[in-house]
């Protein structure tokens, strides 16, 4: 409106007006020189927990483990509201698994107060991504206790069912 009648206005109120257009438009430039630098590389779905370091392991960790999108950006990866810088990375592992008979990837990133574990499925890549060196481990799928006694209870649990099952016949 003030562009169609700008004598409507004193030199002030027009002055105020362009510093207030570039501000405008300097913060407009920020935004956009920002979201280049914010260039997704690399996302795909993921589980990840902040509960689990060293070798993957069925856990009860697991079972709550926050579901999210995880993705590789110039500077850092994301995965939710997990923020983690690659100049903030002490130490990244890349572990080589097997969850029955399929393929898994567990990426592990320790920061100075943090150890992430991220589990891939077998088609996710994003390793190739990432600008930060990191070790590849194959390793064997471990267990926790908890996991050990929820898998005796169900075997002991389906037995029980079978063997009801045939004396009743």
């Amino acid at each position: 409106m003030w562009a169609q009648n700008p004598a409507r206005f004193g030199r002030k109120q027009r002055y105020a007006l362009y510093v207030c257009a570039l501000v405008n438009m300097g913060s407009f430039f920020m935004r956009m020189e920002k979201s280049m630098s914010d260039k997704k590389l690399y996302s795909c779905i993921t589980k990840a927990t902040k509960s689990e370091n060293g070798n993957p392991r069925h856990s009860i960790n697991w079972l709550l483990s926050k579901r999210g999108v995880f993705s590789v950006y110039e500077d850092y990866v994301k995965c939710g509201d997990w923020q983690i810088l690659f100049s903030q990375i002490k130490s990244a592992k890349l572990y080589k698994t097997k969850q029955m008979f399929i393929p898994v990837n567990v990426l592990e990133l320790t920061t100075e107060t943090e150890t992430y574990q991220f589990g891939f499925n077998p088609w996710a890549n994003p390793f190739k991504h990432l600008k930060i060196e990191y070790e590849v481990e194959s390793v064997k799928m471990g267990m926790s206790a908890f996991s050990l006694i929820l898998r005796i209870a169900l075997l002991i649990s389906l037995l029980l069912i079978f063997i009801t099952e045939h004396i009743q016949k």
